[in-house]
């Protein structure tokens, strides 16, 4: 007891363990944000409203200072009560401040408590010359109109923990066969899941994956997409999976009659991109914890080995090529770190091309075991369906 009262705060350090580890230490910040806004508006409701008494001022610096050293901009969801709270009692030169940590939450869907935060602290700082000790401010912020802010910042404390906690998987070109097959496995499995494609809604799938909307063939799209992942569950994919594909048949046997502004769309998807995403993959792991899986994985084929007698999918093993070598340097480099790049590719028992044969669970399947570890396997995983890795 006596040292609860020497140090008020480890009243809640000691509650801190009871609650969701959030990565990256966010569970220990948010707690001290709370711990300090909390002791704030208990020094206003015992003692009045005082915002220039020495104890209160030293109380709003440490913690506003404390709100602008957040991991995340979107961590503010949780902390909304403590910010609100802590800017009613900002002096004018620190105002741009709350403003600015309000306008860093995207998307703007999640501005919204932060939004009616900043109304109140804007009523408070209007009326800042007029409000007396003997203002009851416990009334003003705990209005009916205003409670709301305290629950839902409290809620998305445990809300943000809890998806925090689980790993995603974010799948890029999520066709019907392949795509779909991934997702399911993986979401029963405990992951988080969000698929990209030209058809996504941009809400949530039928099946509660995250749904996003993006164009491949366009590289800079790319950084939106983990983007609009982070916002949304909270931590970045620890599983990437590349499963877009696009090609240009020529005319006939006339292998030039291909226009180059078509291959060039072609390498877009089948390679630049590729690179944009584990380029956007790697800066996301660096972000997650040491022993969470890291791990991409692109969907490829035979056509990286040779020639085939086909001349109709060209484009794509031109893309399929180039890209099998990006992932053989990509893993070769960052595998002694624990970041495996993998170019899965399906044959028959025979070793032969699978072609448009390919099925989609067995993908899950070899996918998962990828990701789990299992086995020595190298960057150009070669599987047979129900024998998972074999060397040809």
């Amino acid at each position: 007891m006596n040292t609860l009262k020497a140090n008020p705060l480890g009243l809640f350090a000691l509650c801190n363990d009871q609650l969701p580890s959030m990565p990256g230490g966010c569970t220990r910040f948010v707690t001290r944000v709370w711990a300090h806004a909390a002791l704030l508006y208990l020094s206003l409701v015992i003692s009045g409203w005082q915002p220039g008494s020495i104890a209160i001022r030293q109380n709003v610096v440490r913690t506003l200072t404390l709100l602008e050293q957040m991991p995340a901009p979107e961590l503010l969801r949780t902390m909304v009560w403590p910010f609100c709270i802590v800017g009613c009692l900002a002096e004018p030169g620190e105002e741009y401040r709350f403003r600015a940590m309000a306008d860093a939450l995207i998307p703007h869907r999640l501005f919204g408590a932060a939004r009616k935060a900043l109304e109140i602290m804007a009523e408070a700082w209007k009326y800042r010359d007029e409000l007396t000790i003997d203002t009851d401010f416990a009334a003003c912020v705990l209005a009916s109109s205003n409670f709301f802010i305290l629950v839902h910042s409290y809620s998305n404390f445990y809300n943000y923990s809890d998806m925090s906690s689980k790993p995603v998987v974010l799948i890029l070109g999520s066709g019907p066969r392949v795509g779909a097959a991934v997702a399911k496995k993986f979401a029963n499995t405990g992951y988080l899941v969000a698929v990209s494609s030209r058809k996504a809604t941009g809400g949530k799938t039928a099946e509660g994956y995250l749904s996003i909307k993006a164009d491949l063939s366009n590289p800079s799209s790319l950084p939106t997409v983990f983007d609009a992942v982070k916002a949304e569950f909270k931590n970045a994919p620890s599983i990437v999976v590349y499963n877009a594909a696009a090609l240009t048949p020529p005319a006939g046997d006339n292998l030039f009659s291909i226009p180059p502004e078509s291959l060039a769309a072609d390498l877009n998807t089948n390679t630049v991109s590729v690179y944009a995403a584990a380029q956007e993959a790697v800066k996301g792991w660096e972000t997650l914890a040491k022993d969470s899986k890291k791990v991409f994985i692109y969907t490829g084929n035979k056509q990286n080995t040779g020639i085939g007698p086909m001349l109709l999918t060209v484009t794509l093993g031109i893309g399929k090529s180039a890209s099998a070598y990006l992932i053989g340097a990509a893993d070769t480099q960052y595998s002694k770190i624990g970041y495996r790049f993998f170019y899965a590719d399906e044959r028959n028992e025979n070793g032969g091309l699978k072609g448009m044969q390919l099925d989609g669970d067995a993908h899950a399947e070899f996918f998962s075991q990828l990701t789990s570890g299992e086995g020595e396997v190298p960057w150009h995983a070669t599987f047979v369906k129900g024998q998972g890795y074999v060397k040809f």
